[in-house]
């Protein structure tokens, strides 16, 4: 019988690979697990994005799957300059593409970038023939960073952006893929994913539909229905054998965010102890942000073939963009913090909602601000274009209220 991945399960990856051994320095053996003398090339975690070698079945072209790994310990650095998402208990991921500074050819054309963009596109209309992703991340293990990965589930592309990154050791900025993963739930099979069933997948004497008699519930019901829905992985609950995480921290919060919420308690006359919780922007120091976020989106969005039009002094949002019969609104924001929080107006959301999907967010964070010259100048910074642009409620936070008092009014 072959063998299972279970997710929150860690595997050993030994170097130089073994497959005859289960078990290797007290943990299972991925290749092992994963071995097949039937198919040539064993399946690898070389690479942050592995996709698996395509056939021509008995009813066309398919790739078996792409594994995904992604190794946290190398974030920051020239190799990888990114830091990828793993929300495992939330089922999403956010995984970003092996373009890089120096990458030379062009965007779409790295192995892994082709290979996601490849998936996505089946995707977008599910079918049996949609090569599955199977995400692991590094995980240190008995005093080393190497050679150990912990499997986090079963995934499916929802949506792709551009986003733009510094990297190289000059930090030049050159344009990634970033791609929104939904791990899928596999509960009725215990949280697990037969490998029987990725060997199905490269059976060429296989269809693609027969493949999914051995394919996990949740993926049969993806294919058949065409939407993850409830069928997000939620395992908050789940027994891991990881150490317990410790307490996340609550989120800080933006210098914008701090200063709005302090304006409005002034405004509603609410009385403070202290003196505030730190210092606020000028009026100067504002413009320097705003001035250098949208012109680092207009250099973006110009390098990619769109007109843009600055109409952010006369309309509810920064930028319009037109390109042929395509048209974009754009709504900028800059900050000197991680950029997890932006303030908008009820304006600026009332109209976002209206133009999506044909709209889009660019949030240029970490943006270095020298007070040390007059005016203030902003420079550098890592810019983030979403696009399309859903504003859902659960990401809204109310800062303050407007109270219609029913005996005055």
């Amino acid at each position: 019988m072959k063998g299972r991945l279970r997710a929150g399960q860690v595997f050993r990856y030994p170097r130089p690979k073994v497959e005859h051994i289960s078990q290797v320095d007290g943990y299972p053996n991925f290749h092992h697990v994963t071995h097949s003398s039937a198919y040539g090339e064993q399946v690898q975690l070389e690479k942050g994005i592995n996709g698996t070698a395509g056939i021509t079945a008995v009813d066309g072209s398919r790739r078996p799957a792409i594994l995904i790994r992604s190794s946290p310990w190398k974030s920051g650095t020239v190799e990888t300059p990114w830091k990828d998402h793993f929300e495992v208990e939330d089922g999403y991921v956010r995984y970003y593409g092996d373009h890089k500074a120096s990458t030379e050819v062009a965007l779409g054309r790295t192995p892994g970038n082709a290979a996601m963009l490849e998936a996505f596109d089946h995707h977008r209309v599910p079918s049996a023939y949609a090569p599955p992703l199977l995400l692991f991340r590094a995980v240190p293990r008995n005093g080393k960073q190497k050679g150990y990965v912990e499997f986090c589930g079963l995934g499916v592309i929802e949506r792709v952006e551009k986003v733009e990154q510094q990297g190289g050791q000059a930090k030049d900025s050159f344009i990634n893929y970033a791609y929104d993963i939904a791990l899928l739930d596999l509960t009725p099979e215990n949280d697990s994913v037969a490998w029987e069933w990725i060997e199905a997948r490269r059976n060429k004497a296989y269809s693609a539909e027969e493949t999914l008699e051995w394919a996990p519930k949740s993926w049969r019901h993806w294919v058949e229905n065409g939407t993850v829905g409830n069928l997000r992985s939620s395992r908050r609950a789940t027994v891991s054998e990881n150490p317990k995480p410790k307490e996340r921290k609550p989120e800080a919060e933006s210098p914008e965010v701090l200063e709005a919420e302090e304006a409005a308690a002034r405004t509603a006359g609410r009385r403070r102890s202290g003196t505030g919780q730190g210092r606020r922007m000028s009026a100067a120091e504002r413009k320097a942000l705003e001035d250098h976020s949208v012109g680092r989106a207009t250099a973006h969005f110009e390098a990619d073939g769109w007109s843009v039009e600055d109409v952010g002094a006369k309309r509810s949002y920064d930028l319009l963009l037109t390109r042929g019969d395509e048209r974009l609104h754009v709504e900028v924001k800059g900050t000197t913090s991680e950029g997890t929080q932006v303030i908008l107006t009820r304006a600026e959301v009332e109209k976002q909602r209206e133009f999506a999907p044909h709209n889009a967010l660019v949030v240029v964070h970490s943006i270095e601000l020298d007070r040390t010259v007059s005016p203030p100048e902003a420079k550098g910074g890592v810019l983030h274009c979403t696009s399309p642009w859903e504003i859902r409620d659960q990401h809204l936070k109310v800062v303050s209220y407007v109270y219609h008092h029913p005996d005055l009014s």
